[in-house]
């Protein structure tokens, strides 16, 4: 039923036990590593010779402990090995002997202990985690290591969506500013024109004005004249008004 509501349950469940160990269990770092139980440097811990003092453990570190258990053991309290830091606990590369690679821990009361492993990286990963153990020895300070790691994780992430965000607001703003000058040109082109059909309106206004006021002026010569020579002002109309024509043509 579980796989039928929640198919990618297996995928996350890594990630939950992780987090749970961390937020809960307050565990910064576990699994396997080798130790030596010979504090002499000139022996060596040889791990495939009988007498090798080299033995493998399964590791939990927490704020301020380490925890030791034999690998061929079981996990409980009883046969669990602990080891105690504090401010004065250190944390030295060591060399690779025999295959391994090393690191020498000093823990409370000037106590040495030796580990190794097969892989460099691992060396690394170990002895980072052993020093955090050492900075935050308390269960507050890791919590507020956590909290830093967060919001230094968190203010790239904000500062890029900022970042992203302000770039569309200035590219919206840059489209909306053309939007605005090309309707102030249009509006500009469109006064213009009306402008310009405006003046042609008043210039035939115009026109016609004076077309009309001589046309009256010739029907009130025709009137004037037409008992006198009737002929004559029929030819004058004529011709006026051929010449009234032009003009309004041209």
């Amino acid at each position: 039923m579980c796989d039928l509501l929640f198919p990618d349950r297996k995928q996350f469940e890594p990630l939950v036990d992780r987090i749970f160990e961390r937020y809960v269990e307050y565990i910064i770092c576990k699994g396997f590593l080798l130790h030596c139980s010979k504090s002499n440097t000139k022996k060596r811990c040889l791990m495939r010779n009988n007498n090798s003092k080299w033995r493998a453990y399964w590791c939990t570190i927490t704020p301020g402990v380490i925890h030791l258990w034999p690998l061929h053991k079981s996990t409980t309290v009883r046969n669990r090995r602990t080891i105690a830091i504090d401010q004065t606990s250190s944390v030295q590369i060591g060399t690779f002997d025999e295959e391994r690679f090393t690191w020498l821990l000093t823990a409370e009361s000037k106590r040495k202990y030796e580990f190794g492993h097969f892989d460099e990286l691992r060396r690394k990963h170990w002895i980072l985690t052993m020093n955090l153990a050492i900075e935050r020895r308390s269960v507050e300070d890791l919590q507020k290591y956590d909290r830093e790691c967060s919001r230094s994780t968190e203010y790239p992430i904000l500062r890029d969506k900022n970042l992203s965000w302000r770039l569309a607001l200035e590219c919206e703003n840059e489209r909306l500013m053309q939007l605005l000058d090309d309707q102030r040109r249009a509006l500009r082109d469109e006064e213009i024109v009306r402008t310009i059909a405006t003046r042609m309106l008043d210039e035939e206004r115009e026109r016609r004005e004076k077309l009309e006021e001589k046309l009256q002026s010739l029907v009130r010569n025709r009137d004037g004249n037409c008992n006198n020579n009737p002929g004559t002002t029929k030819a004058f109309l004529e011709v006026s008004s051929f010449e009234i024509l032009d003009k309004n043509i041209s």
